[in-house]
């Protein structure tokens, strides 16, 4: 099976490449087109079978001439399944990324001050909303529902539930539950201790 997570920066994205490859057992291939990555990859992929492949909508390979939107609305389909995950609270997911930005920190528990005021807030919030327009627009031409932060992370059953279905994976919730438990999301609301 080949799957493809397309996603906005902090959406849950790395942890539902870990749950799913863990789950189905595939390889992992985390960001391959990421220019900034040490293991940029170009297109295409080495992979053959039984592989997960989690990519930002704003990346693409460095040897294509196509705009990554352009790009994903053709490399989607070489995929079983594609996951297309956005998140609604483009607050929070603004401060997420400049919080990751700032401190090198996009994996481990942190918490914000409510006081504290953001550099760039503006600049990068733009940045969000374009990336969110870009997820609703490629969703709305090649057919494929968008899976948001907010209901995956949700700690609701019927609500993850409703949500899975739409990837039509042979899926069980108390797989996916121990890695979505919104208890082990990075971002605290109170203090670490």
């Amino acid at each position: 099976m080949k799957v493809l997570i397309i996603s906005l920066p902090r959406t849950g994205s790395t942890t539902l490449i870990k749950a799913l490859g863990s789950i189905f057992n595939l390889e992992t291939v985390h960001e391959p087109f990421y220019k900034d990555s040490p293991k940029l990859q170009t297109y295409p992929l080495e992979q053959k079978d039984n592989f997960i492949v989690k990519s930002h909508i704003n990346h693409k390979p460095s040897n294509t001439s196509k705009s990554s939107f352009d790009f994903f609305c053709d490399y989607y389909k070489e995929f079983d399944k594609v996951i297309l995950l956005g998140r609604k609270d483009l607050d929070a997911m603004t401060e997420s990324f400049i919080h990751g930005i700032d401190t090198g920190n996009f994996h481990n528990p942190y918490t914000i001050p409510k006081s504290k005021k953001f550099k760039n807030f503006k600049e990068h919030r733009q940045s969000a909303e374009y990336w969110v327009d870009t997820v609703l627009k490629f969703s709305q031409k090649n057919n494929i529902p968008i899976t948001w932060y907010e209901d995956l992370y949700s700690g609701n059953k019927n609500l993850v539930l409703d949500t899975i279905k739409l990837w039509n994976l042979r899926l069980e919730y108390k797989y996916l539950k121990e890695f979505i438990d919104p208890i082990k999301k990075y971002r605290k609301t109170r203090t670490l201790i």
